[in-house]
């Protein structure tokens, strides 16, 4: 749908070829030696789960990599995601196909809005993630 609005690309780095078809699809196999290079081209980051048990189990770490990155993530509120994410403020947070399109629209359509969701999704990142975040609780498990 949102192809009939946008010129875009639509991005899937994977470790196989997705079986669905846009017009916008551009497929880059994942390799661990240029993940990061091949991520740092996107503007937005997808994460899309729905509730099972084996997603619930996930970790965030696609989201966090988005965040990172600067690159503003739009992710399911899934397991761990809910705390990880605040919503419409380090990220965003989507469950119906309806949020998906609005939140994609929104993102698509003001790059500053991007750039502001991706700065605070970093800060997040080095806040809370980061190695020297939690430089402490490391150092504590040799105590």
């Amino acid at each position: 749908e949102l192809e009939k609005e946008h010129r875009f690309t639509f991005t899937v780095i994977s470790n196989q070829k997705p079986d669905f078809q846009l017009n916008s699809l551009r497929y880059i196999p994942w390799k661990k030696e240029t993940e990061i290079e091949d991520l740092s081209k996107i503007n937005i980051g997808l994460m899309p789960l729905k509730e099972t048990p084996w997603a619930e189990g996930k970790c965030g770490f696609k989201g966090l990599q988005y965040m990172a990155l600067e690159i503003p993530a739009v992710i399911s509120p899934v397991g761990v995601n809910k705390d990880i994410v605040t919503d419409n403020i380090n990220g965003i947070l989507c469950t119906s196909d309806e949020e998906w399109k609005e939140a994609l629209r929104r993102l698509i359509n003001d790059r500053i809005l991007r750039e502001k969701i991706g700065k605070k999704g970093r800060e997040t990142v080095l806040l809370r993630y980061s190695t020297a975040a939690n430089k402490q609780i490391y150092l504590n498990l040799f105590k």
